[in-house]
Parts: structure tokens; sequence; C-alpha cells
């Protein structure tokens, strides 16, 4: 975040050094040897833009070092993983859970022994993406998943009605408390 707002030119130059970046850098590089340049400043200001909420000391702090390890499931070293987030900075933190969250789901297919749960309340406030996926495979790692979600429509706005849709037909088991409108119709048909 904080990388990207440097000077462009010096900024690639530093990214171009580094082989193994070519795919993500390539086309800027070459941009700028072609006098795109306000092209370029373009892109990154939308870019900057986006991501300036998510300059935060308390993000930096969270996501810097190693001292917690993603393996939640690894039988050598189980964990348990407690992420909150702050329901008047949600569009900030969410990301940021987003990020993490996406790292466990990846990670919890590496470990097919051990019996593990994957709990998220307030699904609609972050975006997981391939979590329709998720659900369905890991049954067979032994993994347990429970989706908290206050309402459909809020999943539904979150994720688009195609994968709110999906995610919640995957689930195997629902349970609820009080409902209204449409999702009271839609979970007494479930």
């Amino acid at each position: 975040i904080e990388l990207l707002n440097k000077n462009p030119k010096v900024l690639f130059q530093l990214i171009g050094q580094f082989p193994e970046l070519d795919t993500y850098s390539s086309m800027f590089i070459i941009a700028l040897n072609n006098q795109a340049g306000s092209q370029i400043a373009g892109q990154i200001a939308s870019t900057q833009a986006a991501l300036a909420t998510l300059s935060s000391p308390n993000i930096y702090w969270v996501m810097s070092g190693n001292t917690m390890n993603l393996q939640i499931n690894d039988p050598l070293n189980p964990q348990i993983i407690c992420l909150g987030n702050n329901p008047t900075k949600s569009g900030v933190y969410g990301a940021a859970l987003s990020v993490y969250t996406s790292a466990i789901m990846k990670t919890i297919y590496k470990y097919k022994t051990i019996p593990s749960g994957f709990f998220i309340d307030e699904l609609p406030s972050m975006y997981l993406m391939g979590l329709d996926d998720f659900i369905a495979h890991v049954r067979s790692y032994k993994v347990a998943t429970w989706l908290g979600i206050q309402d459909f429509e809020q999943l539904t706005k979150s994720y688009g009605k195609e994968a709110a849709d999906v995610i919640i037909n995957t689930c195997g088991t629902v349970f609820a408390g009080q409902v209204n409108g449409q999702s009271a119709e839609r979970l007494s048909k479930m």
C-alpha cells in the first residue's frame, strides 16, 4: 500500500529487477517506455484511491511479522484463529479479513486427517472467492463449515444472486432464527 504511493518510474524500475515479477510489471514498463505515462498515472491513481482506506496502522501491525500460522488443521500444531471486524470500518478491515480467510481456505486442504471447524459470522461483511467450492469439498477433509448470515438478502447484496444461491444451496444444514420477507419464504421452502 505504501509502495504504491511512490513515484511510478522508480517503482517499476525496482520491480523490473525481479524476473519472477515480469508478468506483473512488463505491461507497465512497456507503457512507460512508449511514453504512455499519463495513462499509467490514471490507472495508478484509481488503484491508490481504492486502497487508501487500507492504509491503517492497525492493519499494518496485524499483517506484519510471522506470529500466526494459518494452517489451522495441522495435526502437529493445530490452531485456533479468531479474526474480528469493526462494524464502523468493515469496508476497510473486511478486505484484510478476506485475505486471511482466503489463505486459510487454501491451506486447509493440506491435512486431511484432523477434524476442524471453519466458522464465519457476518459472512456478507467480507468476500471469499470460491466459498461455494470450499463448502462442497472440505467435507471430505473433515472440516465443518458454519456460516453466519442475518438475512439471505444481505448475502445476495454482497455476493450477487447467483453466487449467493450456490452458497446457500451448498450448505447441508440450516439453523435459523427470526427472518422476514423473502428470506422467511425461502427458509420455509428449505
